[in-house]
């Protein structure tokens, strides 16, 4: 008689039918499918007509399907016995049920089988397991039994594994349940992981020291009542201190203001937890665990409607984050009002007498490891989420307070994570822990932080010193380091910011850190050592037609990425062959504050001297594609250029006022950079376009590259399209332009 299914307990979900066929088996010998396994798995594909009834698995012919069924488990005969003999308190029926393909369910030659797979993504291993279906047809052949397995159309169900801490399965699988009561079982934890930061390995800004102290502090203490509370505070000697990176989501009170800060008691700098926004309430509550007395927060620790204030303050992020003992990360908060120490299921944890993790949505199975050992899983039927999907990895203030911070504890959405930056490369390369499981980061901010401490831990090299006395590779590593602010840059701008004229802001805490490693003077988000890569960006669109407008308000001069809202890409410096003609004469910006040098500016120019041609742009149609037309040069040399023979591509930085409307036209200047000789097998040249402002200004639109389409052959020697031919460099005016 079947049970019913054991959804909320904590032992494994079981029915009678459960037991008998969906006891999932991946045992080996030897590192072969053990015999009972195959067993099993041959009775059933004889039975679904699979194989044939005197066929043997274990025959030679079969050798490489035995291969491909060592990541697989086949645990039905067919869909009309699975719906028949399961009852609908089964979880595992109900779910197959919802996401089987309509009209298989009467079609008893599919054939149910379950994979469990690796996915490395962001900062986890996640192991997956797939339910699919295969339909069984006489000229089913067995390369085709894992093509259901690949497309997306065909899957069942995907859902994540996790075991107990110190199971057979747990050897197998590393990720652990969600914890879905962060603030109950993590703040002893996050204290443990810190701990253990400080006494494993030493480092001069990873000591409790304390060096640098942000102006201004919130102080926690206890009300007479013994609640928490914080008064906003001026330190004035050094003291430990945690920050908080969360995401705003618009302006929340309270904030600091100068009628707060100036025309207030002493009493009306003191807040109590209740009258805080739930994410900073959280933060205190995580601080006050760790054992830290202080934290910074910007929205009560600068002076919101003092813009001197806030200069001076921005100019100091890069001290404040880094001398920072601990940086606590509200990543899954949408808003300050949301708070990130609440269930993560959103709904009612369940909760036993064993004071289980598991919640409703949580259930298990039986399984048989590798090992040939019994044991469970646990599916989470929420599937993962991974750190790219989290609220704060989307806003641009939160990328350099995670670069910067030498540790940072981050509340997502399944994970609590701790990670130190100071471990050395031995300690697994990244020092890390979290509340469920082992980590293997690949691609996320923890890989960036590593990296970037690399960058910091470089010594100066400087250029106080002579030329003879620098180390042999300091070009070479003062080249990395510049590509590394590239880099950064890049993914920096794929975050969003509220306030476009932030752009600068929000990275000049980086810009100080590479300023110093550099020793090179910043000039609107570049290095004036190497002004020709101030031009060499574009605009990513992931969509044809996704056209930015240009912001209303100035954020930067049109040169710089910095004057465009939105992802930028950089392009490769290196192989650019640049035109003998082009000069950078002259740069400069007006800073928007003296405080932050390395923050807003109210305006700037470059003054550039090169080749030029005249073009026109036509845009086309609603959703406005562009036409080319340049006055290139017609006369040439045999075997040269043939400038009919180019392809031109016109990449917008905005969609220009003047191409709102359709077969719109325009005249403008290209302004030519160099070349790659073989892009992508093929000569190519770069351009910018620029457009008369005023008064013979210029300001730039986008990027324009022309690609040769000539064939190369007997008839036409091979040629490369280079700055170093007579007629190419005869046939263009040289001229001095201003960009603002």
């Amino acid at each position: 008689m079947s049970r019913s299914c054991l959804v909320v307990d904590d032992e494994p979900h079981t029915c009678a039918f459960c037991e008998e066929h969906l006891a999932l088996d991946f045992s080996t010998v030897n590192g072969a499918i053990s015999p009972t396994r195959l067993e099993q798995m041959q009775k059933r594909l004889i039975q679904v007509g699979f194989l044939g009834p005197n066929e043997n698995l274990n025959d030679e012919k079969f050798s490489d399907f035995r291969e491909i069924l060592k990541e697989y488990h086949i645990y039905d005969v067919n869909l009309n016995l699975f719906w028949s003999q399961t009852a609908d308190a089964c979880r595992i029926a109900e779910m197959v049920r919802k996401f089987m393909k309509k009209g298989l369910e009467d079609d008893e030659h599919h054939l149910l089988k379950v994979r469990i797979s690796s996915h490395f993504k962001a900062c986890d291993e996640s192991i997956i397991m797939q339910i699919d279906h295969v339909k069984i047809e006489p000229n089913t052949r067995f390369e085709w039994f894992v093509d259901p397995i690949v497309s997306s159309e065909s899957t069942v169900l995907a859902k994540n594994i996790t075991t107990d801490e110190g199971t057979a399965a747990a050897r197998q699988f590393p990720c652990r349940p969600m914890n879905h009561e962060p603030l109950r079982h993590t703040l002893e934890q996050a204290r443990n992981w810190l701990g253990s930061c400080f006494r494993d390995h030493w480092h001069p800004e990873s000591s409790n020291a304390p060096k640098y102290t942000p102006k201004r502090l919130l102080e926690i203490s206890r009300s007479l009542h013994g609640s928490p509370c914080v008064t906003i505070v001026e330190a004035s000697t050094p003291v430990t201190y945690a920050a908080l990176s969360y995401k705003w989501g618009g302006i929340h009170e309270p904030r600091l203001t100068r009628s707060r800060i100036y025309g207030a008691t002493a009493s009306g700098l003191k807040l109590s937890l209740e009258a805080l926004p739930q994410t900073i309430a959280d933060a205190v509550k995580v601080a006050e665990a760790l054992g830290i007395n202080h934290l910074w927060v910007d929205a009560l620790c600068i002076i919101q409607d003092d813009d001197a204030d806030k200069a001076r303050e921005i100019g100091q992020m890069a001290h404040i984050y880094r001398h920072a003992t601990i940086t606590i990360l509200a990543s899954r908060a949408n808003s300050a009002s949301e708070g990130f120490l609440h269930c993560r299921h959103g709904k009612v944890c369940h909760e036993n007498a064993g004071g289980s993790s598991l919640s409703r949505w949580d259930f298990r199975l039986p399984f048989r490891t590798s090992s040939n050992e019994q044991s469970s899983i646990i599916l989470t039927e929420r599937g993962n989420v991974f750190v790219d999907d989290e609220p704060l990895v989307t806003r641009a203030w939160a990328f350099q307070e995670a670069l910067l911070s030498p540790h940072i504890i981050s509340y997502g959405r399944v994970r609590t994570v701790f990670h130190c930056s100071h471990a050395e490369q031995w300690q697994a390369y990244w020092y890390m822990f979290s509340d469920n499981g082992n980590l293997r980061p690949v691609r996320d901010i923890t890989r960036l932080r590593q990296h970037f401490r690399k960058i910091l831990s470089r010594p100066y090299t400087g250029s106080n010193q002579k030329h003879d006395e620098q180390p042999e590779d300091y070009e070479t590593d003062r080249s990395r380091i510049m590509e590394d602010w590239y880099t950064l840059l890049h993914l920096y701008t794929e975050r969003e910011l509220t306030n476009p004229r932030d752009r600068l802001n929000a990275v000049a805490a980086l810009a100080e850190v590479f300023a110093q490693r550099l020793e090179d003077e910043y000039v609107a988000g570049f290095w004036r050592s190497d002004p020709l890569r101030a031009l060499l960006w574009m605009q990513v669109r992931r969509s044809g037609w996704d056209i930015p407008k240009r912001p209303i308000n100035f954020c930067g001069p049109t040169w710089s990425w910095a004057s465009m809202a939105g992802e930028v890409y950089f392009l490769e410096a290196t192989s650019l062959r640049r035109d003998r003609d082009l000069r950078i004469l002259d740069w400069h910006v007006q800073l928007g504050n003296d405080a932050n040098k390395f923050g807003a500016v109210d305006s700037g120019f470059l003054k550039i001297r090169a080749k030029v041609a005249h073009c026109t742009i036509t845009s086309r149609g609603e959703r406005p594609y562009y036409s080319v037309s340049v006055n290139w040069p017609t006369q040439h040399r045999e075997g040269s250029m043939q400038w009919e023979n180019l392809r031109h591509e016109y990449y917008p930085d905005a969609l220009e006022q003047e191409f709102m409307q359709e077969n719109s036209t325009m005249t403008v200047l290209l302004l030519i950079l160099g070349f790659y000789p073989r892009s992508g097998g093929r000569r190519s040249c770069r351009c910018l376009v620029l457009k008369n402002a005023s008064r013979g200004l210029y300001s730039r639109l986008g990027f324009l590259i022309a690609t040769d389409l000539s064939d190369e052959g007997p008839s036409r020697p091979k040629y490369d399209m280079c700055i170093y031919d007579d007629n190419w460099d005869q046939a263009f005016p040289v001229e001095t332009i201003t960009i603002v």
